[in-house]
């Protein structure tokens, strides 16, 4: 069965210079200027890592992450009730996407079984398929 994360992304700025692709934006004094914190729910266990990637660019979004922007890995068992948060710091001027997974297994990547489907948590900005 498919099984897909939420992703939420939290902006806050110094001025309106980064635009997120459809994700949902608030702001908040937590995070720094320029910045982006990444909300990512619906993590069901506490097993393995989860991954969080931003993306400044099209190019192979979001299919190989070796050309994400950042990537961030968060154990899993850090998650408070399934949440999990990354702050990407000192952001330049432009337009961000995200993906996640969750890594249940440790192997770094994303498992799938018959048909392609996936067996393991993820999510990317704007519903990309």
């Amino acid at each position: 069965m498919l099984r897909q994360l939420m992703l939420a992304a939290v902006l806050t700025l110094s001025s309106a210079d980064v635009t997120l692709l459809q994700a949902q934006t608030a702001s908040t004094s937590a995070a720094g200027p320029n910045s982006v914190t990444v909300t990512v729910t619906g993590i069901r266990s506490s097993k393995g890592r989860v991954r969080i990637e931003l993306w400044s660019s099209a190019e192979a979004f979001p299919r190989q992450n070796e050309h994400a922007t950042r990537t961030v890995w968060i154990d899993a068992g850090k998650a408070t009730q399934g949440v999990l948060t990354a702050t990407f710091d000192g952001l330049q001027r432009g337009t961000y996407a995200f993906a996640t997974m969750h890594d249940e297994n440790n192997n770094g990547k994303l498992d799938t079984g018959a048909f392609g489907i996936s067996k393991e948590g993820w999510a990317v900005s704007n519903n990309v398929t």
